[in-house]
């Protein structure tokens, strides 16, 4: 990727219009960019000698309670109001103005842990037959470290038609899990991007960056701060080792294959 010479403009925009990820969804890089914070730098008259320069450091929002608004949001649904580009978001250049107020409205259909929820019930239905998992299903999986297969298939074999309350518990704590995982890899893809730019502005862009820094950091604490749901976390890995032991003789040929299968993975 070719260096750019930062001077002017939105940083964290700019970086992620130089990444496809991100430019090809400027509705998530303004959530991204509220997210992470940016600096803004203008320059009045450039070329003449009464030319200045000003330089706007917008925070993270994930620091205040406004923050933590939006990352309920996405986790259940519901509205939240951020900052977005009040002078349009085509091309790399633009965004040099965020006096916009843009309200995300995400219904508890769009929301991840309905989602992920939907995603349980249809594996359990798969588990229950013996079918091979959908290509979302699987993306699932691989989406989150908590042994999401192996619970599924020995629930199933123990719980019968009552694995129907697991399911509906532990998808708010799948989909918690798969977002922070996911919202600090983006970030880190923010901060990859701007590393790829050239800057003058050292103490500015050092001050995004450790504003980067620190929004990554509150992603963790918001999982380490439900310490209850962490120890359900927990729980979710013994109840699947003790359901294991439980029912591994009484697993029929299909479920036994499924169980097979989800220790390998």
């Amino acid at each position: 990727m070719k260096r750019l010479m930062f001077t002017e403009g939105n940083l964290a925009w700019r970086a992620m219009m130089r990444n496809d990820f991100f430019a090809s969804d400027v509705a998530l890089a303004q959530v991204m960019m509220n997210l992470s914070g940016t600096v803004i730098i203008r320059v009045t008259n450039p070329g003449s000698e009464d030319s200045t320069t000003e330089h706007q450091v917008v925070p993270s929002i994930l620091t205040d309670n406004q923050g933590r608004r939006l990352v309920d949001a996405l986790l259940q649904g519901g509205d939240v109001t951020i900052k977005g580009c009040s002078n349009g978001t085509s091309g790399e250049f633009a965004c040099s103005e965020m006096n916009a107020n843009v309200t995300v409205t995400i219904t508890p259909a769009q929301a991840l842990v309905e989602r992920v929820r939907t995603l349980l019930d249809g594996m359990v239905t798969k588990i229950e037959a013996d079918q091979p998992l959908t290509d979302p299903e699987k993306g699932l999986l691989a989406a989150t470290a908590l042994p999401v297969y192996k619970y599924l298939t020995v629930s199933a074999a123990f719980l019968g038609s009552t694995v129907q309350s697991d399911v509906d518990r532990y998808a708010a704590i799948i989909a918690r899990d798969i977002l922070y995982t996911y919202l600090n890899d983006i970030l880190g893809k923010m901060v990859a991007s701007v590393r790829s730019l050239d800057f003058k502005a050292d103490d500015k862009v050092a001050e995004f960056l450790a504003g980067v820094t620190e929004a990554r950091r509150e992603i963790r604490h918001f999982k380490l701060d439900l310490a209850q749901d962490f120890d359900e976390a927990l729980e979710f890995t013994r109840k699947t080792r003790a359901y294991e032991q439980a029912v591994v003789s009484r697993l029929s040929p299909a479920l036994f294959r499924n169980l097979v299968f989800s220790s390998v993975r």
